[in-house]
């Protein structure tokens, strides 16, 4: 048990550190604090219903494994639609290597 929230620690650490280094470098000043605000509340939001998405796919799969496939599925469509919106955004720094 505890092997696991040392595990679950570290990767939580890691996504915090992982995401606002990425907003520091993709978003301008003047919208770093609103991109940091939307990610803490998305973060609190999928917390939240996480977990009912999760019971509402195992309920009509009936095995854990086909429910647990389906939403590690989410994640990655919604990084794929973040990436693919952040591009077209007036707040997407040009000079990311400056």
């Amino acid at each position: 048990m505890s092997l696991n929230l040392i595990f679950t620690a570290i990767s939580w650490a890691s996504f915090i550190v992982g995401a606002t280094i990425f907003i520091n470098e993709t978003a301008t000043k003047e919208r770093q604090m609103e991109a940091m605000g939307l990610l803490e509340t998305c973060g609190n939001t999928g917390q939240m219903l996480g977990p009912i998405i999760f019971a509402q796919f195992l309920i009509a799969t009936k095995s854990f494994v086909s429910g647990l496939r389906i939403v590690m599925m989410l994640p990655v469509l919604s990084a794929f639609i973040i990436l693919t919106q952040l591009k077209k955004g007036p707040h997407y720094k040009q000079d990311t290597l400056a």
